[in-house]
């Protein structure tokens, strides 16, 4: 069995003899409504900017819990240009616990050329994500961090 995607062949997971592909046929592709796509040329309009918002680019913390007040260490992930952010001023990030801003202390890059921040966890904080933006960067952790710790 095969799925068809913009006239690109998909292999189907479990299908076929031990999950390779059967050997090709000389039938052209077909796309999901049984027709033949039209060959692409080489004179085609350059390709646009996709303006689709990017998933956040990841964040580390340490400690994984604390209190309100405790130092918590963020690790940033690459921009959406693939980049280490800039940490030179701690003025150009925005930090928040779930939808609590809180304030950073310091900040610079880690011995492996990461941008870290180094910020206190809010007053009256709870359990909740952690996310950072500057300017159209948007950083996110993938767990929660807990208040306090369990």
């Amino acid at each position: 069995m095969r799925a068809f995607l913009l006239g690109v062949s998909l292999a189907v997971a479990g299908c076929g003899s031990a999950g390779h592909d059967p050997a090709p046929t000389s039938e052209p592709a077909r796309d999901t409504n049984g027709t033949t796509p039209a060959p692409s040329s080489s004179a085609s309009a350059p390709a646009q900017e996709d303006d689709t918002p990017a998933p956040p680019s990841p964040i580390s913390f340490s400690p994984a819990c604390g209190t309100d007040g405790q130092r918590v260490v963020l690790r940033l992930g690459l921009t959406k240009k693939g980049s280490v952010p800039t940490c030179v001023e701690p003025d150009d990030f925005r930090v928040r616990f779930g939808n609590m801003p809180t304030r950073i202390t310091q900040s610079g890059l880690t011995s492996d050329g990461y941008c870290s921040l180094d910020v206190l966890v809010p007053e009256h904080a709870e359990t909740a994500m952690v996310s950072v933006t500057s300017g159209k960067d948007e950083f996110a952790s993938a767990i929660a961090f807990s208040v306090p710790c369990p």
